[in-house]
């Protein structure tokens, strides 16, 4: 499980760390404060790992580029990616995995090709650059195996690490084809169409892949009709979306960036419950950022009940760069609530 993580030149973050993660963590804070910069961090360090993701077939420092604007990549904006846009300064980002922590580095080389080798993880006097092999620094000397059995297990920690945000989100096609096949193999859309049902689309029968023009399309078959998902309201397509990324993709960790848009609470709670649930089967860890209050709520509920360990952690960013933290656990944002205090204003207490 990872556990914490400790950022240097980062974005609009200069330095910090912050530990406590749990299976379920949830970042809070006001705009500005670093939650999807935190976010950002542990996807950038997967690349070293898996450099290109896999659903919309990136590298994943463009899309990190990218994907706030829409402009730039990192041959032309890769600046954009280092505190106040300093790259003579390291970018470094530090994970705490179990009981071990790795550091990865990442390499300012705007006119290489070898856009691969931009991040490599460094472990005392030897260095692993994406999908490589352990190398010494200064010479060359045999490896010992324990270093190759910790790049081994790195690697199936962090390859299935995958973020969720608004800008995938609009590009049903991509998820759909990356992720329906095994879904449908195992007849895992029955779980979805489950979910829906519940709340977001009362008469959703099954899910169906159809031709529509000259492609094909994820539809949603209700009691009257087929819809293709493009057509659904935004709160239902984005919970089949998501609920297709992890029963296709099996991520280890899951980076989901305010999941409440778009959905009205109650639909917001039949999806968070089955995100829950589908964390505890799976064994998988959820970082998400989030400006709702119902979410923090019904996350704190539904992770007592079925036994899930959940974290609310506020980020406070000061104007220099570093960012801070206090974590809560469910039984303190209760606490606080029943006092009247809503624990995403903390900075005012």
């Amino acid at each position: 499980m990872l556990k914490g993580i400790e950022i240097h030149n980062f974005r609009g973050i200069r330095e910090g760390s912050i530990n406590g993660f749990r299976q379920v963590t949830i970042f809070i804070g006001k705009n500005g404060s670093g939650k999807s910069t935190i976010l950002e961090a542990i996807y950038l360090a997967s690349a070293c790992v898996e450099p290109y993701d896999i659903i919309n077939k990136d590298f994943k420092a463009n899309y990190i580029i990218m994907r706030r604007g829409g402009r730039g990549d990192w041959r032309s904006s890769g600046d954009i990616l280092w505190y106040q846009m300093d790259s003579s300064k390291p970018l470094k980002i530090n994970l705490y995995i179990n009981n071990e922590s790795y550091s990865f580095h990442v390499f300012r080389k705007p006119h290489s090709n070898d856009i691969e080798n931009v991040i490599g993880l460094v472990y005392g006097d030897f260095y692993a650059n994406i999908r490589g092999a352990w190398k010494k620094w200064a010479t060359i000397s045999p490896i010992p195996d324990i270093l190759r059995n910790k790049l081994r297990d790195l690697e199936m920690f962090l390859k299935p690490v995958v973020l969720v945000d608004g800008r995938l989100l609009l590009n049903p096609k991509e998820i759909e084809n990356t992720t329906w096949t095994s879904v449908s193999a195992k007849r895992l859309d029955k779980k979805i169409v489950e979910m829906i049902r519940e709340e977001l689309e009362r008469e959703a029968e099954g899910l169906t892949y159809l031709p529509f023009g000259n492609t094909y399309t994820l539809a949603l078959q209700t009691l009257k009709t087929t819809i293709r998902i493009d057509d659904l309201g935004a709160g239902a397509k984005d919970a089949i979306l998501i609920s297709l990324i992890i029963l296709g993709l099996k991520p280890k960790i899951l980076l989901l960036e305010e999941p409440e848009s778009h959905m009205h609470p109650l639909g917001l709670y039949t999806f968070t419950k089955f995100l829950i649930r589908l964390a505890g089967e799976y064994g998988f860890q959820v970082i998400v950022s989030t400006h709702s209050n119902d979410f923090i709520n019904i996350v704190r509920k539904v992770s007592q009940e079925i036994g899930v360990e959940s974290r609310i952690i506020y980020i406070e960013r000061s104007l220099d760069g570093v960012i801070n933290y206090r974590d809560f656990s469910p039984d303190n944002v209760e606490i606080l609530g029943k006092l009247g205090i809503d624990v995403r204003m903390s900075h005012v207490f």
